[in-house]
């Protein structure tokens, strides 16, 4: 979802950062610094920022408190809808496989929900960190999807715009296809595509 359907970054981060000069006014920390937390489980983001926070819960308050902000700023990419709904047409079935965590659409509505509103005509299902004990970049939510589904791995392209994106495709044997619209990956990524804009994908 976020990186690949939305433009989240500029809300997410920038209430990150709020969240962490709030706790530490002297950090390190940037703006662009913490975009590598773009995609990552809030556990793991409050694990690294080593920020005296010890509570999960705690940084996701503070961090919806902020986000709420920014809310004018998440919107899709430019091409992403029409792209979906072509794809819908053509009979090709849409999962979602994401970071976002159930509980934080329960405070936070449609900007953290794992199936927003305007994706559901579209999409089947969708598998968030709430519903595998070891999400991204485990392998666990695809894993999760295909007993769901029945999907096997050489029915699934997996697209993405993180290395936790790139990690959970390999490892649970699917191919991936990089999101390079919404992507800050400055390492060369092998993978199956890479799409410079949405429209790529229907080739």
């Amino acid at each position: 979802l976020d990186g690949t359907i939305y433009n989240t970054e500029f809300a997410y981060t920038s209430a990150l950062f709020d969240v962490v000069k709030s706790e530490d006014p002297n950090t390190k920390e940037t703006f662009e610094s913490l975009t590598r937390f773009m995609g990552s489980a809030a556990d793991d983001t409050r694990k690294e920022l080593g920020i005296g926070i010890e509570d999960t819960d705690r940084l996701s308050d503070l961090w919806i408190e902020r986000v709420v902000n920014y809310k004018d700023t998440i919107k899709p990419f430019d091409g992403v809808m029409s792209v979906i709904k072509y794809l819908k047409e053509k009979g090709v079935k849409l999962g979602i496989v994401t970071s976002r965590d159930r509980s934080f659409a329960n405070k936070l509505g449609e900007l953290a929900s794992p199936m927003p509103t305007e994706l559901k005509p579209y999409f089947d299902y969708s598998i968030s960190a709430s519903d595998v004990k070891n999400p991204k970049p485990a392998p666990d939510s695809i894993l999760k999807y295909m007993e769901i589904t029945g999907a096997t791995r050489d029915e699934i392209l997996f697209i993405g715009d993180t290395m936790s994106d790139v990690m959970c495709a390999k490892d649970s044997g699917v191919a991936f296809g990089l999101a390079v619209w919404g992507c800050r990956l400055k390492q060369s990524i092998l993978c199956a595509h890479q799409f410079l804009n949405p429209w790529d994908i229907i080739s």
